[in-house]
């Protein structure tokens, strides 16, 4: 694997030389990138790409979007969790994708992007890859359901990288029952309803957002909670942690119960006769055998 980091450098205004000169028209221009080709964020492993950048002329009401794209040097396209459907995103935080700020113009400013390995379309094992941008504008369009406009991207180019691909499998959780410490949550309803509602959810961490796995259904008004739903398939590569909460759901905000974080590695070594896990005020959390694939 290439440990060390890859860069494109060109002088900054004002550093090597006299300022460039401002962008024409509706432009993006990227230079200094930088990749690691084995990072962490939160809870995954993957590709961190930083850079600097600045643009032209771009409707200040729009959002600015820069997309990483890696290509196999042997000429197989990889999208990298950066299909259409990501443009639409209401949220804004999906991996592969970078929002950027875009006043002032024409000045230079840091950004980032972080793709997990997860989310690559490729097989595990070593790859030559390059890398590449795209920019894409308009968030009213993508909110509606409407193709973004595409931005000239200049700069960025000719930076290859050697990577390592872990494998990774297709996972299926499951929690079949959850106890918790017999103490009221909800004290402004009567002794009944102060117990609380439980559920679980599973994630990854990723930088300061959580992809959620699974959010199972509640079980209300109770000390113990029972599930029989397996989550959607979702892949997990060698490396990665995945995060699982039980909460006592309320309307206005969850009560966090317990905390428990697991390696593919745990999953896989989990059988019928694993003992139960305990945390917070989880005093019982037993997980069915995940299902791999």
């Amino acid at each position: 694997m290439l440990a060390a980091a890859i860069f494109v450098t060109a002088p900054a205004a004002g550093e090597d030389g006299p300022a460039p000169p401002p962008i024409g028209g509706a432009a993006i221009q990227v230079d200094r990138v930088q990749v690691d080709p084995d990072s962490r964020s939160g809870d995954v492993r993957g590709i961190s790409v930083s850079f600097r950048y600045r643009v032209g002329r771009v409707d200040t009401e729009n959002a600015l979007f820069l997309l990483a794209f890696f290509d196999e040097v042997r000429g197989l396209r990889v999208k990298s969790a950066v299909d259409d459907w990501t443009y639409r995103d209401r949220r804004m935080n999906l991996h592969g994708k970078t929002q950027l700020i875009t006043v002032p113009r024409h000045t230079w400013r840091e950004g980032s992007v972080f793709v997990p390995f997860y989310a690559m379309k490729l097989a595990p094992g070593r790859h030559s890859l390059a890398l590449s941008f795209e920019g894409v504008s308009d968030v009213r369009a993508c909110q509606s359901g409407g193709r973004p406009s595409r931005l000239e991207v200049r700069g960025g180019r000719g930076v290859v990288i050697d990577v390592v691909k872990p494998p990774f499998r297709t996972v299926q959780l499951l929690v079949r029952r959850v106890n918790v410490v017999e103490k009221a949550t909800d004290t402004a309803f009567s002794a009944r309803r102060a117990r609380p509602d439980l559920a679980w959810k599973a994630f990854f961490q990723i930088e300061l957002n959580k992809g959620i796995v699974h959010s199972s259904a509640t079980r209300d008004d109770c000390y113990s909670g029972t599930w029989s739903q397996y989550t959607d398939p979702f892949p997990f590569s060698e490396g990665d942690r995945l995060t699982l909460d039980v909460i006592d759901r309320d309307l206005m905000s969850h009560d966090l119960l317990g905390h428990f974080t697991f390696t593919l590695e745990d999953l896989v070594g989990r059988a019928a006769t694993t003992p139960p896990l305990a945390d917070g005020a989880v005093t019982s959390l037993l997980l069915a055998p995940a299902k791999l694939r």
